[in-house]
């Protein structure tokens, strides 16, 4: 191998290597995004629901899919007016 082809693959190598450090980066950052906004995606009151201590009056259903993020009350969803 000569000369430039050497110096060539220590340039490939290094690009290879921030590229790697900078994909782990990202990484780190953007998963620290989803997982602040994944909890506001589940959240009933930002849904349209509302934490309840007992039952669920007329014109809403439990639902156990969104959750309350102040306390483990459940989530109360109204009901749909399609009909």
């Amino acid at each position: 191998m000569d000369r430039k082809a050497q110096g060539n693959m220590w340039w490939i190598i290094i690009a290879v290597v921030l590229a790697v450090i900078v994909m782990i980066l990202m990484s780190i950052f953007f998963s620290d995004k989803a997982e602040k906004g994944g909890k506001g995606f589940l959240d009933c009151e930002s849904k349209g629901g509302s934490c309840v201590t007992s039952e669920c009056g007329t014109g809403y259903y439990l639902t156990s899919f969104f959750e309350c993020s102040t306390n483990d009350n459940p989530c109360c969803m109204p009901e749909d007016d399609d009909s």
